[in-house]
């Protein structure tokens, strides 16, 4: 059928043509028109130089002047060219034009030809009943003429598939074949043998589909109809894809937006955006499923294409459902909804209560889930379409599930049947799975049978999220039998995590990947087990570094440091330091002696402050949401490379990545503990135990990591030197293998200590490691620490040593702003950089302003009050009205050396998968090297003293972590006979590095 289009390229021969045309003034006004209406039907029925068309039909208007007849015909022609370019309103205009005159003309196939036209756009628009009313006219006025006729039973039996009367439908759309035959209509057959082809794809006859397909796309290229070959490429994409052809799909595809972008065909446009968003979806490219579904949406409501908005919107929900949003998922779904009842879609609402059911049954209401799948289920038998039935089968048997194994069996069987007729190979697969599900208890050999047809079905179907649950299924059969047959669970378990992987990495924004993440957090923790049981210290690496700072870490590594944020965050930056520096002039008390101001009304100067509050939160938002989107371009998807990790790691340097989850097995609110440890020697294979954390311990744990306002506890178990949650926690994040090494280091020895990078996930970030337990010793004394939310982030194979060497300048630049002890910290400066080499700013303003235009320093100490926010709203408070947020550093230049001498300053909270954003890494970004920060509210005199103590060693040109060791172990043994002495005092101070 006609589609809508706009924007055709223009064939200069046939803008010669009309010109020339145009140019015959002797010749009668009646042959000029005739010609010119000639010209425009030739190139309207190739589908190219569109606008050249219109212009040829409206000059051929006036020269019909007193032939009402040949005026309809002529409004007819404009009203189909609207049509095809998309402008609806002027289409119906011009279609009731000819409708009008045809009736003064008492022209029957005039008319018949006006109420074709007028049903098509009725149908576009959703209504069915003017539809089939306008089509009914048209068969009647047409009934003398074959090619009249036939077009108006094509137009009938497409409405019969819209209301899913399919009997009669294929009567119709037979009869208008045979019509074209028997008159020699090409483009007759050739519409018949399409809308065929979509009756057959919609009974799930992919065969009978592919062969009424193939012979309109014959027809259509005989003709040089690039309409006919546009919308034939379209649909055989449609059926490669229910074939699982995924190839052929995206051959159909791209040969059919490459005719509908040539022919300006806005809705075939849109269609195929369509079909390729489904393709994405179906290979778990979500993140450009969702960009073609998007772009899909535009362009039908640019068509006005009902149907089509109502599929877009669909697949954005269907989309916004396996990435675990179902909020998002709900609102696009009952949109689709509506625009599928506009236009009369049973197909499409079938697919919508599909997506309802399963969300209704996600959120707990399994009656209102199996209500909205049983009329999915109804909506299918009324359509006859086995594909549907088969899918409804499926989720109807999913949802009883183990509850009525029997009924779900039952749904399995119908389910497959339908699904085999249809040559549903996704469908099969998944029904396959849910058998195995179900037998998981009662036969785990039956079961993992099951999985594996599951798993050969869908790898055949190419649909990765099932291949994933059948590997899944298959290492649990697996556990679910004899124990020493469990080892052999870790192959399918890991096989269905790289799986997932290749999904998760493809859903766009960090907040999708961590949510996906989240959604099977329990695959993780068995295969943990399973790589434990196995002691393969590899397969633990490679599930434990899974969802850590992957975008941050692929900024890192891109070395743009040098170059300016991009402009859209420079703008917002700039907006949300206007509006901070208004917000601090309405708060800000008068100066002190200044009389006679206005004292302000409270209530209004509430009102004040929470618009700017609010204001101030909507640009951070906007912020998150452009660097979200910068790093999203540079994450690249790949999969965990354990042996590229490792080689990251510097000579001599240990890793310990940690990762704690949620476990009842030792009683409620215990925890699973899994640790690897990666010593620096490569012939040396990663190892990995399993602990599990009792409740008091995890209770240490939550007080010990206690965001702002929360660390009372914690700051007494630091304050508490005979405590045992040194000893016992540093018994359980430490391996064996690692206690033993450090042990046999003498910590007071010469030798220089070796470095031990410690990954910790977000629930032990704040953790402060210095101060656990080795024997009697704190395990600062064995080695330099360096945190870091991932091993990706690390820079190259040379790494964080002993010493190091820079090309920065020997210069610093520091502002240190109201904390007690920073005049020891001045003095020690002052005494390492003499000579014009130390910058002491006391303008926050001007230490921005040096920052931001690239100044080179080889240190920069930031010494204010922190604050706990997490994310980019992140601070350093330079002044009481003047924050330096994480958002703030995007704008500038870090030395190689930062130190954050402030409360939280190294604070960060992140799940797996979210990007671990604050100040710190944000540093790290902006190139800075190395980071000094407190985990926590540390006491200001002592960090000073240990801060004084760090720059010292760091001038000698020893690397953070190192001087940082060195201060920390000196205080320690200052202050070990009195109160200051407890890890409250100098264990609160970390260092992030990535290079020397």
């Amino acid at each position: 059928m006609t589609t809508n289009g706009e924007g055709a390229g223009e064939h200069p021969l046939d803008v010669t043509r009309l010109y020339r045309l145009m140019a015959r003034g002797g010749q009668p006004p009646r042959d000029r028109g005739m010609a010119l209406i000639k010209l425009s039907y030739e190139l309207y029925e190739a589908g190219r130089s569109l606008d050249t068309a219109a212009q040829a039909a409206a000059a051929a208007l006036p020269l019909f002047r007193d032939l009402p007849g040949h005026q309809a015909y002529v409004h007819q022609q404009l009203a189909s060219l609207a049509d095809l370019r998309g402008d609806l309103a002027r289409a119906q205009a011009h279609a009731e034009r000819a409708l009008m005159l045809a009736e003064l003309a008492k022209d029957q196939a005039g008319q018949s030809l006006a109420h074709r036209v007028l049903g098509h756009l009725a149908h576009q628009r959703g209504n069915l009943a003017r539809a089939q009313r306008h089509a009914e006219e048209a068969l009647r006025l047409g009934d003398g003429s074959d090619i009249l006729r036939g077009q108006a039973l094509l137009l009938l039996g497409w409405l019969a598939m819209q209301r899913g009367d399919m009997d009669q439908a294929s009567r119709l759309l037979e009869d208008s074949l045979q019509i074209g035959t028997a008159n020699g209509d090409l483009f007759q057959q050739g519409n018949a043998h399409y809308l065929l082809g979509d009756w057959a794809l919609q009974r799930g006859d992919h065969e009978l589909a592919l062969e009424h397909l193939q012979q309109s796309l014959e027809l259509a290229e005989a003709n040089g109809d690039l309409l006919g070959q546009q919308n034939a490429h379209y649909m055989l994409g449609q059926v490669s894809h229910g074939r699982s052809d995924f190839r052929a799909a995206h051959a159909h595809a791209n040969q059919s937006l490459a005719l509908a972008e040539a022919t300006g065909n806005v809705q075939g446009q849109g269609r195929v955006n369509y079909l390729i968003g489904q393709l994405a979806e179906g290979e778990g490219n979500l993140r450009l499923a969702h960009d073609h579904a998007t772009q899909a949406l535009l362009l039908a409501e640019r068509a006005e294409d009902v149907e089509g908005q109502g599929r877009s919107l669909h697949l954005l929900g269907e989309i916004a459902l396996e990435r675990g949003d179902d909020a998002e998922s709900r609102r696009w779904l009952l949109l689709a909804a509506e625009r599928a009842e506009t236009a009369e879609s049973l197909s499409v609402q079938g697919r919508i209560h599909l997506l309802l059911g399963v969300l209704a049954d996600r959120n707990g209401d399994s009656q209102e889930a199996r209500s909205h799948m049983e009329r999915a289920q109804a909506v299918a038998a009324a359509l006859e379409d086995p594909q549907a039935l088969g899918v409804a089968h499926f989720l109807i048997g999913d949802l009883v599930g183990t509850g009525n194994a029997q009924e779900a069996r039952w749904h399995c069987g119908r389910g497959l049947a339908f699904a085999e007729a249809s040559d549903d190979l996704v469908t099969q697969a998944n029904l396959h799975h849910l058998l195995g599900e179900l037998a998981l208890e009662e036969n785990p050999e039956e079961a993992y049978h099951f999985a594996q047809r599951a798993l050969r079905l869908a790898k055949g179907a190419g649909s990765v999220p099932t291949v994933a649950s059948a590997h899944m299924l298959a290492a649990k059969a697996i556990m679910a039998g004899p124990r020493e047959q469990w080892p052999a669970a870790l192959e399918p378990a890991l096989e269905a995590i790289r799986a997932r992987e290749y999904l998760r990495v493809r859903l766009g924004s960090a907040a999708y990947r961590a949510r996906y993440l989240a959604g099977t957090g329990s695959w993780d923790r068995l295969a943990l087990s399973l790589a434990s049981l196995r002691q393969d210290g590899y397969a633990g690496l490679e599930i434990a570094e899974i969802g850590r700072g992957e975008a941050i870490s692929a900024l890192l590594h891109l070395h743009t440091t040098e170059k300016e944020a991009p402009v859209h965050v420079r703008q917002v930056l700039a907006e949300l330091e206007d509006v901070q520096a208004a917000a601090a002039a309405v708060f800000d008390p008068p100066p002190e002696g200044l009389s006679g101001m206005p004292v302000p009304d409270p209530a209004e100067l509430e009102d004040a402050r929470e618009k700017y509050v609010r204001r101030i939160k909507g640009l951070y938002a906007d912020l998150a949401t452009l660097v979200g989107n910068a790093f999203r371009q540079a994450f690249a998807p790949d999969p965990v490379d354990v042996h590229k990790l490792r080689s990251r790691l510097p000579a001599h340097a240990h890793a310990l990545v940690l990762s704690l989850f949620h476990y009842e097995g030792e009683g409620p609110g215990g925890r699973m503990l899994a640790t690897v440890w990666v010593p620096p020697d490569a012939a040396m294979a990663p190892q990995i135990e399993l602990h599990t954390l009792e409740r008091r311990q995890v209770e240490w744990l939550t007080a010990l990591t206690a965001s702002e306002g929360d660390q009372g506890a914690g700051q007494l178990l630091l304050l508490d030197p005979s405590h045992p949650w040194r000893t016992e926690l540093g018994e359980r994040l430490m391996p064996a293998g690692l206690r033993a090494y450090l042990a046999s280091i003498d910590p007071d020895g010469d030798e220089p200590p070796p470095t031990l990078f410690i990954v910790p996930s977000r629930e032990l970030w704040g953790l402060p490691f210095a101060a656990l337990a080795l024997g009697d010793r704190f395990l600062i004394d064995y080695a330099a620490l360096s945190l870091l939310p991932s091993l990706r982030m690390i820079q190259s194979s040379v790494g964080i040593e002993e010493t190091v060497e820079d090309d920065s300048p020997s210069r610093a630049i520091i502002y240190l702003h109201g904390i007690e002890g920073a005049d020891l910290e001045r003095r020690q400066l002052i005494g390492d950089y003499p000579a014009g080499r130390l910058d002491e700013e006391t303008d926050p303003k001007e230490l921005v302003s040096k920052l931001r235009n690239g100044q080179k320093y080889r240190l920069g100490v930031l010494s204010a009050h922190g604050d706990g926010q997490s994310g980019l709203a992140h601070s350093l408070w330079l002044t009481s009205t003047f924050p330096l947020s994480a958002a703030g550093l995007l704008n500038l230049r870090m030395p190689p050396s930062v130190v954050l001498g402030a409360c939280w300053a190294g604070h960060l909270e992140f799940a797996p998968g979210e990007e671990p954003i604050g100040l710190p890494t944000v540093a790290l970004t902006r190139g800075a090297t190395s980071i000094i920060a407190a985990l926590y509210s540390v006491p200001s005199y002592a960090t000073g003293a240990l801060l004084a103590s760090c720059y010292r060693n760091m001038a000698t040109g020893k690397a953070a972590s190192h001087s940082l060791r060195e201060a920390q172990r000196g205080y320690i043994r200052t202050h070990a006979p009195d109160d200051q002495g407890t890890p409250w005092h100098w264990a609160g101070l970390t260092t992030l590095a990535t290079a020397p």
